[in-house]
């Protein structure tokens, strides 16, 4: 599973089977047919590389990195697309709506992640047939730690995202939207105000007057842009800065990088299997081959200051590759030998770069397979 799902879907089953079977120095004239691969993942659940994942982060956790004390977490949501097969169809998955008739051919996976911004590793991953990112937030923010300080962008700002967090006792950073017709009145007085940080009771229109919330709001300056940003928190004062919670909130870009490892480098989307749970299997071994190498990078290297816009980092592909290549020495009972080879290249081939280097305006590219207008199906035709 290593190796195919750290490969392409143009390389398959016969790609992964003789690299195993190569790692592992056995016979290269009996290596399985690749229906034999089929068979066995068939009979295995999605859960067993579930739980590994989970197992990995809870162990990393009381070892990686924090700020003051709390670890610092980024959510945001993306869309997978799926392959349009029946059993992915009958467990409720649909494409995205092009009218009241059409939908997209290729079925979406929303799913939405937290990812520990300081030590680079995916904390958790949420997964729904349908289009619920913000529920999705909410149910993932209920199981974060007391102390630790959750950053999302604008899609997720609202009562409950606020409220989820507020009876978790955990902290939240949100980007606050501050045009349209829509926004609160406190969003609005707030802004036409000369105020920079400011408690406020946070009420929408729909809501009555006892379930509003304490929260507060400040402003911060885009340097380049000389925007004024306003975001939303529950973090008092005395704990954290209005500029030390804008320096935070550029710690959220993180997440963007974790989305371009995970789909344009490791290729996640490109599925081996067109059952349900077969891609559920890859999305969770990539997610803790990804974990695990990230989690031997952060060991291997220096400290550094969250804030500095310079750091440090290693050829994450290679690495990778490196894990599932040796991965035979695990068997073989040498993991010295095993994580020798891979803190040298960690080392070896760290490179220094440099945060917020752009200097040209910020193009939004669009991912996935995209859509075309002859590429939909009637929605009827897919009705369960």
């Amino acid at each position: 599973m290593l190796n195919l799902t750290t490969s392409t879907n143009r390389q398959g089953y016969n790609f992964a089977l003789q690299r195993a079977w190569d790692v592992l120095g056995k016979n290269m004239y009996q290596t399985p047919v690749k229906s034999s691969l089929s068979e066995a993942r068939a009979k295995v659940s999605y859960r067993f590389f579930a739980d590994i994942f989970d197992e990995d982060v809870k162990r990393f956790k009381g070892m990686g990195k924090t700020y003051r004390g709390y670890q610092i977490y980024a959510v945001d949501g993306s869309d997978l697309d799926l392959p349009a097969s029946s059993d992915v169809l009958s467990a409720g998955y649909r494409g995205s709506l092009w009218s009241k008739e059409y939908e997209t051919h290729y079925p979406k996976m929303h799913v939405v992640h937290a990812f520990d911004v300081m030590n680079g590793v995916v904390g958790v991953f949420k997964q729904s047939t349908k289009n619920s990112e913000r529920a999705l937030a909410s149910e993932i923010s209920s199981s974060f730690e007391k102390k630790s300080l959750t950053i999302y962008d604008r899609l997720f700002c609202g009562h409950p995202t606020f409220k989820a967090h507020i009876e978790s006792e955990s902290l939240f950073l949100i980007r606050a939207t501050t045009e349209g017709q829509r926004l609160p009145f406190c969003v609005r007085d707030f802004l036409a105000s000369d105020l920079v940080d400011q408690e406020v009771k946070w009420k929408p229109t729909k809501l009555r007057n006892s379930e509003s919330l304490d929260v507060r709001l400040i402003k911060i300056r885009n340097p380049k842009t000389k925007e004024i940003n306003v975001f939303v928190t529950n973090a008092p004062q005395k704990l954290f800065s209005r500029l030390e919670l804008g320096k935070l909130y550029l710690k959220r870009w993180e997440i963007e990088g974790s989305f371009r490892d995970l789909v344009s480098t490791m290729k996640m989307d490109q599925w081996h299997s067109a059952k349900l749970n077969g891609i559920l299997q890859e999305i969770y071994c990539l997610l803790w081959i990804t974990n695990a190498v990230k989690m031997q990078m952060h060991r291997a290297l220096e400290a550094e200051d969250p804030f500095d816009t310079a750091y440090v980092k290693s050829n994450f592909k290679m690495c990778i590759c490196l894990v599932v290549d040796n991965v035979g020495l695990l068997f073989k009972r040498r993991p010295e030998k095993f994580f020798e080879i891979i803190d040298h290249w960690v080392r070896r081939t760290r490179e220094k770069r440099r945060h917020h280097s752009r200097s040209y305006p910020r193009v939004v590219r669009s991912y996935g397979t995209g859509f075309s207008v002859d590429c939909k199906v009637l929605r009827s035709t897919r009705c369960s």
